[in-house]
């Protein structure tokens, strides 16, 4: 017998427990999604941590509640890729939101749609990087990201992708409107051989998790969406452009947590060592 560490994908208030334990038959890898009864309802979580019962004796022994065992495992193989978990603490943190609500942010809606589609596919892992060892303070985001402030050269912006691209490494092309996305989508697609994949919540299930197990094994180098587009599992991303970085859209106003996605692309930059271009065409 085991007991899971989890966290449940619904906005649990910041001031309430975030981590539930709960009795397993059988030991999960940190990132496996299960089903757990939470209240009156039955909820989908992420497991970071599975143990033996036997080292919780102790402290089972002196709680004064019963522990319940998970309802269903819903994805037996990670699904979480590592990344995320930094990027949900850091947007836990620096945002002032629960840990719930940001893995059910940064986490697909329709994420049992894509469980059964990588199951159907010989691969699925993540890389373990580990570029960030420790929780960085705002302000050292800022200061040790890379920028290369291309401003409003067009050529030499395309010159700098298809030089990751011909290292094989990945380029995000972040918009913050569907105009400039379909936009920027027909401009490139005239300079580049390699195909550019569409980055969309529009996009119909079967699309997105194709786009899915494609960037997480490394197919798709060439991508441009809006700013749910950081939340992809990059493999092998070596440059972001941000397009009209100072444009309102790329801020989550609608609905917490209230992120800017070109606070995020500085984070993923560290992550991977990547490249970022402020692009400007006025």
């Amino acid at each position: 017998m085991f007991i899971l560490d989890v966290v449940p994908l619904t906005n649990i208030p910041i001031g309430q427990p975030q981590i539930f334990s709960y009795f397993s038959k059988t030991t999960l890898k940190r990132g496996c999604l299960v089903e757990i009864p939470l209240g009156q309802r039955k909820i989908m979580a992420i497991v970071l941590k599975s143990e033996n019962i036997s080292r919780r004796k102790v402290s089972l022994k002196k709680a004064d509640f019963t522990l319940k065992p998970i309802s269903q495992i819903i994805a037996g193989e990670p699904i979480v890729p590592p990344l995320f978990f930094i990027l949900a603490d850091f947007i836990s943190r620096y945002y002032f939101c629960s840990i719930s609500l940001s893995f059910k942010t940064i986490l697909p809606p329709r994420i049992k749609s894509l469980i059964k589609y990588m199951e159907n596919l010989s691969e699925n892992d993540f890389p373990e990087y580990f570029k960030i060892t420790t929780p960085l303070k705002p302000e050292e985001i800022i200061s040790r990201t890379k920028k290369l402030n291309l401003v409003n050269d067009f050529s030499l912006l395309a010159k700098e992708i298809k030089n990751h691209l011909s290292q094989k490494q990945q380029v995000l092309i972040l918009t913050p409107t569907i105009f400039h996305q379909n936009y920027y989508a027909d401009k490139f697609s005239s300079l580049f051989d390699e195909k550019i994949y569409i980055a969309s919540s529009e996009l119909k299930a079967r699309e997105f998790n194709s786009l899915w197990a494609q960037i997480n094994a490394s197919q798709a180098l060439l991508a441009i969406g809006r700013r749910s587009s950081v939340f992809l599992p990059w493999q092998k991303l070596g440059m972001i452009i941000a397009v009209d970085a100072d444009n309102p859209s790329y801020k989550s106003w609608d609905q917490k947590p209230y992120y800017n996605a070109i606070t995020l692309i500085n984070y993923l930059s560290l992550y991977y060592d990547a490249d970022i271009a402020y692009y400007q065409n006025y």
